[in-house]
């Protein structure tokens, strides 16, 4: 009778086993920090944090390491405070704070993320991401779209926006602003272009969907493909028109006046920077302006015209932290309603997410709200390099 209990008890032994198994690949085991490293408990909806935890971050403001904190304390009081230093003031936070740039060339201290924590924008610095969750976009910087709504206004009639994107429903093509400038009676400059800047040319070349280096190979930006020609005949149908009243309508006199325009408060559909002080500039003359997402192309397009963004910040989680779970717990704070809500309230920076979660934040001026919805139908920089 010795052989049968034998072997029952090893089928036993096998069904356990495989019991165990199972149950630790589809995340019926409790998680444990000692073996997983991180552990995301979803009836909390949040991350557990070692115990003694004490994580470091990099912060680009004092006031918004104090906001972070402040986050942090609210959420965990029974856990140890967090430290925060300006950016490169460590050699070695739990949590880096950096350009997109930056994070590539250290992509090796680049921690791969768990999946329970979301990318905001999954369309911005898509190369950081291909193997995996490193990095997750928070602040950009760059060019929108700017109407002088004021003088739109005496020019074509009462503001009518029904989609609420910040472009008079009349306009939402150059196309249409080809076609309707020619009645237009008027001092200022109607569209201010300047095609010797890559940054404020590039979105002119987006006008059929073309992006630089789109299919990761630095030997192919993309140049041989139909939707590029296309948009070089969409500046060619721009060009029908001599915006500057120069003598010969040439490209080298489409010179660099987007500041000046603003300071001048002579235009009516122009480019803006983040960097500009539009805001300062809009409280001394007497025009709205308001900026927003590039119009399309034609009125048939699909899709908008989309500028580079110059530098895209984020949070990565560095490979070196003692404390793994714990520095999870901090980047889904960081990412939260309540995290998006304490970067406006201590800066003015401009920031990159969903539409939905920019739905639900309150800004600290009406030109960073409308920055922030610019920026849904903006690029990164490629971050390609030769091999």
């Amino acid at each position: 009778m010795k052989k049968p209990v034998i072997i029952v008890s090893f089928i036993v032994f096998l069904l356990v086993s495989f019991l165990y198994v199972f149950a630790s690949n589809n995340g019926f085991r409790a998680c444990d920090l000692e073996i997983d490293k991180v552990c995301f408990n979803k009836e909390l909806n949040q991350y557990q944090i070692e115990d003694n935890a004490n994580i470091t971050i990099e912060v680009n403001s004092v006031e918004y390491g104090e906001a972070i904190k402040q986050l942090w304390n609210q959420a965990h009081p029974d856990k140890n405070p967090i430290n925060t230093v300006l950016v490169h003031e460590s050699t070695n936070p739990d949590l880096m704070y950096r350009t997109s740039n930056e994070m590539a060339l250290n992509y090796e201290m680049l921690t791969l993320l768990d999946n329970n924590l979301e990318n905001s924008r999954d369309d911005i610095s898509t190369e950081l991401n291909m193997d995996g969750l490193r990095f997750i976009p928070l602040v950009g910087k760059g060019f929108a779209f700017i109407t002088n709504k004021t003088e739109l206004e005496r020019l074509a009639g009462s503001w009518v926006d029904t989609n609420m994107n910040n472009i008079h429903d009349s306009f939402e093509s150059y196309e249409s602003i080809v076609n309707a400038q020619k009645d237009w009676d008027t001092d200022n400059q109607k569209l201010v272009i300047s095609l010797s800047e890559p940054f404020t040319l590039y979105p002119y070349l987006t006008s059929s969907g073309w992006k630089l280096f789109e299919d990761y190979n630095s030997y192919y930006p993309g140049f041989e493909k139909e939707s590029f020609l296309e948009s070089l005949r969409f500046i060619e149908f721009l060009s029908s028109v001599n915006w500057n009243e120069s003598e010969n309508n040439r490209a080298e006199t489409y010179t660099w006046e987007y500041p000046n325009v603003l300071y001048n408060d002579d235009f009516i559909f122009s480019q803006v920077a983040t960097w500009m002080f539009y805001e300062d500039m809009d409280k001394v003359h007497e025009s709205e302006w308001v900026v927003s997402s590039f119009p399309k192309a034609y009125e048939s397009s699909e899709n908008q015209l989309s500028p580079l963004l110059t530098e895209v910040y984020g949070y990565g989680i560095n490979t070196n932290t003692a404390y793994p779970s714990a520095a999870h717990e901090l980047m889904r704070l960081i990412y939260s309603v309540e995290g998006y809500q304490a970067k406006l309230n201590s800066s003015k920076d401009v920031l990159l997410g969903q539409k939905e979660m920019l739905d639900q934040l309150a800004y600290p001026n009406e030109f960073v709200k409308q920055f922030s919805y610019a920026f849904l139908n903006s690029q990164s920089e490629s971050l390609v390099a030769v091999e």
